[in-house]
């Protein structure tokens, strides 16, 4: 079996069957589609029925709420394919999107794709980026290049990349469960990993933008604390490694504490700091000019570092 397509579902009843459906479409046979109920209070569970009755290769697998990371995490470990898909319940892909990946995988750890974004509230769909096809030796020359690029999909999420499932399993790669932002966790770490990567500029992956959804609801102050436990993970991870050139990931981390700040606000200043693991800050922060000044500012006065960045004066 070519892929296993992992599909988290919460409470998604409206969009379902469009992510449903643009899976049974596919002009490529060779499929499964692993859909986990991450405890759904709507009609979700019902409509997953429908379809798995319909066709024998969509499995439906119900747990309790353990958010989206435990959710993929369920579908990897009950995954056959040789490469995981992962689709989120309220997006689509192309109709010819596994087709267009089975006919060039050649045995890459990780194939990153194209997609296009869709605006629900406008009914708009946006250009998809610009990008090269290309291939690397080694998924750490892939990040350094492409993880600071301007694109309408930030690098480090997912599901524009399709994964050769024994690569995971082999490297003990897994979401950490219970965060927001866990794909800024994940994506670093399996480059790091990966031996071969290619890249191709076919669109297949339609991303909804809508109200309501995990990025448009969430606590700001429970990402934030978020953000800052990602970024002091990467840097324990990262800082002590000396055989790989760090200075796009030094870039990504400090930029991840100095968004946590820029997400908090005055009451919340203090609990942020406590938990910015400062020694790796400042490691990470050596890098750039700028990025010493905002680490100083960071450590003396968040609040005075939101203003000069609202006001573009660092």
């Amino acid at each position: 079996m070519k892929f296993s397509i992992i599909i988290p579902v919460y409470n998604v009843e409206k969009y379902l069957r469009q992510c449903l459906d643009s899976v049974l479409a596919q002009t490529y046979p060779d499929w499964e589609a692993i859909c986990v109920n991450d405890g759904s209070t709507d009609s979700s569970p019902a409509i997953l029925k429908e379809y798995a009755d319909k066709d024998k290769r969509i499995k439906v697998i119900h747990q309790s709420n353990m958010g989206l990371s435990g959710a993929r995490n369920t579908g990897i470990r009950e995954s056959q394919g040789d490469y995981l898909f992962f689709l989120d319940s309220d997006d689509w892909i192309d109709v010819e999107g596994l087709g267009r990946l089975s006919g060039v995988i050649e045995g890459e750890d990780v194939v990153c794709f194209n997609g296009v974004v869709y605006e629900e509230n406008n009914d708009y769909y946006n250009q998809p980026d610009v990008l090269c096809n290309e291939e690397f030796e080694d998924g750490w020359s892939f990040y350094s290049k492409y993880a600071c690029e301007n694109r309408q999909f930030n690098f480090t999420i997912v599901w524009n990349k399709c994964y050769r499932r024994v690569f995971l399993l082999k490297n003990d790669l897994w979401f950490y469960p219970g965060i927001y932002h866990e794909d800024n966790l994940f994506t670093p770490i399996v480059c790091y990993y990966a031996k071969r990567v290619k890249q191709i500029s076919i669109p297949i992956y339609y991303y909804r933008i809508r109200a309501g959804s995990i990025m448009t609801t969430s606590d700001f102050l429970e990402k934030a604390i978020d953000t800052v436990f990602i970024a002091n993970y990467l840097s324990n991870f990262f800082v002590p490694i000396s055989c790989i050139e760090k200075t796009t990931i030094y870039r990504i981390i400090n930029n991840q504490y100095i968004a946590a700040l820029r997400q908090s606000n005055a009451k919340d200043d203090g609990e942020i700091k406590n938990k910015i693991n400062w020694k790796s800050f400042r490691k990470c922060s050596r890098t750039k000019l700028r990025h010493k000044v905002l680490f100083r500012l960071a450590k003396v006065s968040p609040a005075l570092l939101r203003f000069l960045m609202q006001c573009h004066w660092v």
